[in-house]
């Protein structure tokens, strides 16, 4: 699809995620950034998408979510990850 299009999806996928705040936006490279916070501790972990352009109907997506503290998330980056993925490609079976 075309990137303005994987843009949108995605940014209204993470706008409908819980305690989710944007940062930042340059849609014209469509970078953003946005932080969630955990549900218990409220815990500061930041995500940052890029679109990438690769033609004009066909673009990619790079995502990189990381926790502020510790050294340890228990995998919730990974799953918010694969959550946001998920939803951008329905599996089909």
């Amino acid at each position: 699809m075309p990137a303005s299009t994987l843009a949108a999806k995605v940014n209204e996928i993470i706008k409908n995620m819980p305690r989710m705040t944007q940062l930042d936006s340059d849609p014209k490279t469509y970078q953003y950034a946005y932080i969630q916070k955990s549900f218990l501790f409220r815990f500061p972990d930041y995500i940052y998408i890029q679109v990438i352009p690769i033609s004009e109907k066909k673009s990619t997506i790079a995502i990189y979510s990381h926790a502020k503290y510790g050294y340890s998330d228990f995998g919730v980056n990974q799953k918010r990850v694969e959550k946001i993925l998920a939803k951008l490609v329905p599996r089909q079976d």
